[in-house]
């Protein structure tokens, strides 16, 4: 049995690899799309052409207070590297993915049959798949928060030393990540489990929780202040606009960088199955089968810890009116740490088992292996959200006749990534200049509204292509 166990660990664990090379493969084969994802990776490539890395810039002149700067620091970092294209700006989200496994791999993988097929649910997960490869803020707050927690877990309910302080350090990275979400995203967790556990006296009279919550501050705090001092108004902005109206103030029209997301209450429920997506399917089908087998979960306390980390998104944006699919995200590994104990609790015994391992794996390949193969297509992005295309036909036409390019309506952070920023945006077509110029316009746009003398190039993703000339 223990040999049949180490060879199924063994397998899941290949498995979950061969997911993460995939995605790795993956991310430079389409480009970075608008809207959030080209938004924040030209936030960070302005980052790196301006050299400034205190205060994330929106604009050439607008600062951007909307996230701490921990992504974009990240995903500047991988354009550094790797230049200014798609794969530097998703690798370092790849590689918070990679560590938020190596985590759930040191919480679980003592128990190697589940560990792996924790990191098999995480990685081939709908959202999992996202985050490990998406230009977003969303991944360095689930390593964060994973970071802060795999401490939480083996500093305070395994009395380990060391881990106690990284607890912390993972605090103070999820203020940088995110902001105070994080702190009570892990706050929500540490203190529902201690009082579950009847510890939380003890825990308030360990004298290290005051220096540990020091050492947070020290990781956190001296960017807060002098962003403050560089950008007047931050604070105000992010602590109450982001943290409060944005979650309690339907329609809330405060944000100064898009729309806000109004959802109905409680649709981050919903947003919880969508993300763990095939394998939620399974769940009614484990409910239904073998119910009787689920009941030991609660009498666990490391299950019971991860309850307590996967209900604490959930309840603090229950009630949230303004929210998106990837809040859910700092709770991936403990849903995906909690299936896995489920699929492995209901297996069935005997010759049945390869079918139950065989489906397992097949699960576990569907998502990941789909999207990569979706890559290879080259319609694939062609009415895509992205301006690759128009952009690289501007620099080859430009090379024979150079003429600025500009854009009429609203923003197209893509065409800024892809440019360089190189561009101006026009309110309206009819405000072309008379000098020589690219203009490029949405489908939706009259093109009679250009002025006569400008000649179509191309049409692709959306948008057309106009050289006017003098």
């Amino acid at each position: 049995m223990e040999r049949r166990e180490l060879q199924l660990g063994s397998l899941l664990l290949t498995i979950a690899l061969g997911c993460v090379a995939v995605r790795l493969f993956g991310l430079g084969l389409y480009p970075v799309m608008d809207t959030s994802e080209a938004r924040y990776a030209e936030i960070a490539r302005k980052m790196v052409e301006l050299n400034a890395w205190l205060v994330p810039m929106y604009t050439y002149t607008e600062p951007f207070w909307g996230k701490p700067p921990l992504a974009f620091w990240m995903t500047a970092l991988g354009l550094e590297v790797f230049g200014i294209n798609a794969f530097g700006a998703r690798f370092p989200n790849w590689l918070f993915g990679l560590a938020t496994m190596a985590l759930m791999w040191r919480l679980v993988g003592h128990d190697r049959t589940r560990g792996a097929l924790a990191l098999v649910v995480f990685v081939s997960a709908d959202l999992g798949y996202e985050a490990t490869g998406a230009v977003k803020t969303d991944p360095a707050l689930m390593f964060s928060v994973t970071l802060a927690l795999t401490g939480f877990w083996l500093g305070v309910a395994e009395r380990r030393r060391g881990w106690y302080w990284v607890m912390f350090v993972g605090i103070g990275l999820t203020l940088l990540a995110k902001g105070p979400v994080g702190l009570v995203l892990c706050g929500l967790t540490g203190v529902i489990w201690l009082i579950w556990q009847r510890r939380l006296r003890e825990f308030l009279l360990d004298w290290r929780w005051a220096a540990g919550t020091a050492l947070a501050g020290a990781v956190a705090v001296p960017w807060y202040l002098l962003a403050e001092t560089a950008s007047p108004g931050f604070l105000r902005y992010f602590l109450v606009g982001e943290h409060y109206e944005r979650f309690v103030v339907p329609g809330w029209s405060g944000d100064l960088y898009g729309e806000g997301h109004e959802r109905p209450p409680g649709m981050i429920w919903a947003y919880l199955l969508e993300a763990m997506l095939p394998w939620s399917l399974l769940l009614p089908v484990v409910l239904v089968a073998r119910r009787h087998a689920l009941n030991r979960t609660w009498g666990d306390s490391f299950e019971r810890f991860c309850w307590c980390w996967l209900v604490g998104p959930l309840v603090l944006f229950t009630a949230a009116s303004n929210l998106l699919p990837t809040y859910i995200m700092p709770a991936l590994p403990a849903a995906s740490i909690l299936i896995a104990t489920w699929l492995l609790r209901v297996c069935p015994r005997g010759a049945r088992a390869r079918v139950w391992i065989a489906a397992l794996c097949a699960a576990a390949l569907l998502l990941p292996v789909g999207r990569f193969v979706g890559l290879l297509d080259p319609d694939a992005f062609t009415r895509s959200r992205n301006q690759q295309p128009i952009v690289a036909a501007w620099a080859h036409h430009s090379q024979n006749v150079p003429a600025p390019l500009h854009y009429v309506g609203r923003r197209r952070f893509s065409a800024e990534f892809y440019a360089g920023g190189a561009m101006t945006y026009l309110p309206r077509a009819g405000d072309v200049p008379d000098a020589a110029v690219y203009v490029v316009l949405h489908e939706k746009w009259r093109l009679d509204a250009l002025p006569a003398r400008c000649g179509q190039l191309l049409h692709r993703n959306e948008h057309f292509l106009f050289f006017c000339p003098q």
